[in-house]
């Protein structure tokens, strides 16, 4: 017996969002097969793309070898320790 994805986030007090993002279901067609395994009857694509959260296009990363978060120290200038020998 199959039973509505709606129904069950109805009676689950969750958001289609929130499902999505909870089970990180990155397009409809994992929303398909996930609701497969569990004999859901999944929502329309329309309402995935609705409730899915965009991606960012162009969204740039920080080369770490450009990066200037950390500054270079200055050597600690101080007393210096004599060993004995």
């Amino acid at each position: 017996m199959q039973i509505n994805l709606e129904t069950v986030l109805k009676r689950n007090k969750i958001t289609l969002k929130k499902f999505i993002n909870k089970n990180k279901l990155t397009s409809y067609i994992a929303l398909v097969e996930y609701c497969q395994g569990r004999k859901f009857i999944p929502c329309t694509e329309e309402e995935y793309n609705n409730e899915a959260p965009q991606k960012a296009i162009n969204k740039k990363k920080n080369d770490r070898k450009n990066s200037n978060t950390q500054k270079k120290r200055k050597p600690r200038v101080g007393s210096k320790r004599k060993h004995s020998t």
